[in-house]
């Protein structure tokens, strides 16, 4: 594209920050693993903010469930690689940014190299693949790292953390046993991030219930929960990636939730010792 100029598309941000932060900005390579809910709404809104070096990965099509909240999900988009959609969309507000995709998504084989190819992480991977959120963390972390956990949409709100080189394990942090199954490991790492329980004061019972087995599990979510997760996720970049403040590591957990007009920065989060049997809804985890 000729006249393309990227001080002129993003002149509205740059009274925000410092040259030497906008350069950092700019320098700066994220790696978002996961283009649904959260990874695409991240992946525009940090567009937008004018980083322009990313890597990708998500083995998925948009499909009809995901227009009620998914950047790229259009009718005209309804069967088509997210992680095309999301390129052609990146490069439709900075004709000049990079943007590698992993069209076949990750495994935790691949997640060591994926790693490399980036400064920092931002966990958006499929909710049901949980297993993988202990390798991806850990492997930002074992190079030096760090790496957005969440922010996770729960109902009206949401919460997120950090994971850096200074930080514990992603198991130790919550709570994961190696003998844990995935049904295990998605509630103790709901019910540590989102340990304040704010939405129980408006979801009904079964609302977001976490199930055994988990392909029984269905998670509502919004677009607005989304909207907020971007925008937790996008300034917590912003400020790794310039230094302008420390990052919220774990075991904080940085919690909002619109609906119930709440909010917390939990100095320490809760982490269950296990699951119990029963597999209870949201209204029913424990609190800090």
């Amino acid at each position: 594209m000729t006249g393309f100029s990227w001080e002129q598309a993003f002149s509205r941000n740059l009274r925000l920050l410092s040259e030497s932060e906008w350069a950092k900005v700019r320098s700066a390579r994220i790696a978002i693993g996961g283009l649904g809910g959260c990874g695409s709404n991240h992946l525009l809104a940090l567009a937008r903010m004018g980083f322009e070096n990313f890597v990708v990965a998500d083995p998925d099509v948009f499909d009809l469930t995901n227009l009620n909240r998914q950047a790229g999900a259009y009718l005209s988009t309804l069967g088509q690689p997210k992680v095309e959609v999301m390129q052609r969309l990146v490069l439709d507000i900075n004709p000049k940014a990079r943007i590698e995709i992993y069209p076949e998504g990750l495994s935790a084989e691949m997640i060591p190299d994926f790693v490399s190819r980036a400064d920092i992480g931002i966990n958006a991977i499929d909710f049901f693949r949980v297993d993988l959120y202990a390798p991806y963390h850990n492997g930002f972390r074992d190079q030096g790292k760090y790496s957005i956990v969440g922010a996770s949409p729960f109902a009206f709100g949401a919460a997120m953390t950090v994971i850096g080189p200074e930080s514990d394990s992603f198991e130790t942090v919550f709570g994961i046993d190696s003998g844990d199954s995935k049904s295990d490991q998605l509630w103790k790492f709901t019910s540590t991030l989102a340990s304040s329980g704010f939405a129980r004061q408006y979801l009904d019972p079964g609302v977001n219930e976490i199930r055994d087995p988990i392909e029984e599990t269905v998670i509502g979510s919004s677009a607005a929960a989304l909207h907020l997760c971007t925008a937790l996720t996008t300034v917590e970049v912003l400020c790794i990636v310039t230094g302008r403040r420390q990052p919220i590591l774990a075991p904080r957990v940085l919690e909002v939730d619109l609906l119930a007009q709440r909010w917390s920065v939990g100095s320490e989060a809760h982490v269950p010792a296990a699951a119990p049997p029963s597999w209870p809804s949201p209204s029913a985890w424990p609190t800090q």
